[in-house]
């Protein structure tokens, strides 16, 4: 991003946190909320360029979950199987290894 853009994350409070393990040049940026119902909750923000095969990854988890049931049910028995298991690594981990969508789109970004 420009410095302009980061100046701007930066001047409404956001803070600069790492980049996606998927991909390096998937920048995250979090707010934490400091009042109101979400106090302590974090929003987070995905800078990224268009060509960015992480964030078109997501977004066509997102594009094919709301058009495709077969994709919708996938994913989410895969978040629900993967949610009994240990700590968050764990969850990414086994929800990417046992949606077949995600498999798929992954074949397809690499």
């Amino acid at each position: 991003p420009s410095k302009g853009v980061i100046q701007a994350f930066l001047d409404c409070g956001y803070y600069f946190s790492s980049s996606s393990h998927l991909d390096p040049k998937d920048l995250w940026w979090f707010l934490v909320f400091t009042e109101g119902l979400l106090k302590d909750h974090k929003l987070t923000v995905h800078v990224v360029m268009e060509d960015n095969a992480a964030a078109n990854r997501l977004l066509d988890t997102r594009n094919m979950c709301r058009k495709e049931e077969w994709a919708f049910t996938d994913y989410k028995e895969a978040k629900i199987a993967a949610a009994k298991g240990g700590n968050w690594g764990d969850y990414k981990k086994g929800k990417g290894a046992n949606s077949k969508l995600l498999t798929m789109l992954k074949e397809k970004y690499n």
